[in-house]
């Protein structure tokens, strides 16, 4: 790719309000994008708070406040399409990757993202895959064509709106979209308002997607998401959520955008047959029972209740940041990520088994590229219950420093450090497991990485095996892999067949007395 730069934008307003997985969305950015441009349209819900620390421990993240002006009729256009468009504006890299607050990135697609220059040749805008979750985690949207415009070239005349064609002004001169035709967000060139051209990728030579029949499409789609990388959109992954949002908020948002006046009656409410005023939560509940069961559909006109959408069977990988989100909202995690479990994905959150906690030492030697490295691979892993300690030299005030603002930078990771005088390795492990809270242990040098599945795959191995210690292979950095030794409890008293980097029950660290100081 060359010296080829990518700015990452997004927009953000009252997400905490919104319960929006806004921090995990521009953390996604940040695993590949060379900038990442906020724009808040004047939260006051907590929201630009809980940026600034992200902000402080990360200067590629920068956070522009530009409240919107509510007195205006069409406000709407400026609390989405405008805003992204004066996101767009602060952006100073060489390609664009655009961004919603509730879409996050797989961590296994950040080096896909990071070769998309190469792949644009004379494209301006290419669309990509969305996965949009229908209730569940594994379950996903099959009923629309779920492809979104959202690499481009950073040329200045692009910019959101509405297009020219579908643009309409009231008597006042505000401009206003053509209802249901525009979400005011196209991408439009700022001298022409035409839209911007913008070109759809396929997965093989399929052309015409419009004579694929269900089992067809499915198959497209899931090609799709083996070529391409693609975002994670929950919006309506909590379903009651989505419909209170309806309920609060979405109705003055599409008139504001499409100068509609729409009375609070049961003929204007596309979900419910009486007014918004009379829907209860209980209303609501038992709404989102009723449409995880029949599946999606729109909601622009009133259809039958007995409809049933299009959804698909999803047991792809699940983004780090989108599962411990979920975990922390009650959202059942399917059991591929539950390792201790028998448990069906339409389980209550009480009745949750949570996953047993990994506790990850880490010897931090100064380095800060190493650790960096070595607490991205903790925190992108597709196990959401850990934690990291880091180990740090306690006569080293450049240590302790760095390891704090380590600790800033990663505040919504459950991390600490620990200083420790200088002594053995050994001395050091057993320093940070004395510490540590987990029922499993995994020690990391400076600089060691774990593979994405790790922790899953170790825990499902040990839980499956009852088995205490999970070793594996080890890339090196030479480009040579050391494998581990078949087991053999003689021969291991005589070579370690084990990689320094092992998961291990705690209760055996215990009871082998430790690590041998000496």
């Amino acid at each position: 790719m060359g010296n080829k730069t990518i700015s990452g934008y997004t927009t953000t307003l009252n997400c905490v309000e919104m319960d929006y997985p806004f921090i995990e969305s521009i953390q996604s950015l940040l695993g590949f994008c060379d900038e990442v441009i906020v724009v808040d349209g004047g939260s006051e819900d907590g929201t630009i708070e809980a940026l600034q620390p992200l902000a402080a421990s990360d200067p590629r993240l920068k956070i522009h406040v530009e409240p919107i002006d509510y007195s205006t009729p069409n406000w709407a256009l400026y609390q989405d399409g405008f805003q992204k468009a004066r996101a767009r504006s602060h952006c100073t890299g060489d390609f664009c990757w655009q961004n919603d607050n509730d879409e996050i990135i797989l961590e296994s697609d950040f080096k896909r993202i990071r070769r998309l220059p190469d792949a644009m040749q004379d494209h301006t805008m290419i669309m990509l895959p969305m996965v949009e979750f229908w209730g569940a985690l594994d379950r996903v949207r099959g009923d629309f064509f779920s492809w979104k415009p959202r690499f481009s070239v950073n040329d200045p005349r692009i910019t959101h709106g509405i297009p020219r064609d579908i643009k309409c002004y009231d008597m006042a001169g505000y401009e206003y979209a053509r209802p249901f035709d525009s979400d005011g967000c196209h991408y439009i060139y700022s001298d022409t308002q035409e839209g911007v051209e913008i070109t759809i990728p396929v997965p093989d030579d399929q052309q015409d997607i419009n004579s694929l029949n269900e089992k067809e499409w499915e198959a497209y789609y899931f090609r799709s998401l083996e070529a391409f990388p693609h975002v994670y959109h929950v919006s309506w992954l909590d379903l009651a959520r989505k419909i209170k949002h309806h309920r609060k908020f979405w109705r003055r948002q599409h008139a504001s955008l499409y100068n509609l006046k729409v009375e609070d009656t049961a003929q204007h409410n596309m979900m419910f047959d009486k007014p918004w005023s009379e829907v209860t939560d209980q209303d609501i509940e038992n709404k989102a029972q009723e449409l995880s069961e029949l599946g999606p559909r729109f909601f622009h006109e009133k259809s039958h209740n007995t409809q049933h959408g299009l959804t698909f069977h999803f047991s792809r990988p699940l983004p780090a940041g989108l599962l411990k989100w979920a975990a922390h909202r009650g959202i059942s995690i399917p059991t591929r990520y539950q390792s201790s479990v028998n448990m069906s994905i339409n389980s209550k959150p009480k009745a949750r088994i949570d996953p047993p906690l990994i506790s990850c030492v880490v010897h931090f030697n100064g380095d800060l590229s190493a650790i960096v490295q070595s607490i991205n691979s903790i925190t992108q892993q597709d196990y959401p219950n850990r934690q990291i300690l880091l180990l740090v030299d306690a006569t080293s005030p450049e240590q302790i420093a760095t390891a704090k603002g380590l600790v800033q930078r990663y505040q919504n990771e459950d991390i600490y450090y620990y200083p420790r005088l200088r002594s053995s390795m050994s001395d050091q492990w057993n320093t940070g497991i004395r510490s540590a809270k987990g029922d499993y242990v995994v020690t990391l040098h400076c600089g060691d990485q774990l593979h994405i599945q790790y922790m899953s795959q170790a825990i499902e191995h040990l839980q499956g095996s009852g088995g205490n210690v999970f070793t594996c292979a080890t890339a090196l950095t030479s480009g040579l892999v050391w494998s581990t030794n078949e087991y053999n409890p003689f021969g291991i008293r005589q070579h370690n067949g084990i990689s320094p980097v092992a998961l291990f029950h705690r209760a055996l660290w215990e009871r082998a007395g430790h690590f041998r100081e000496e």
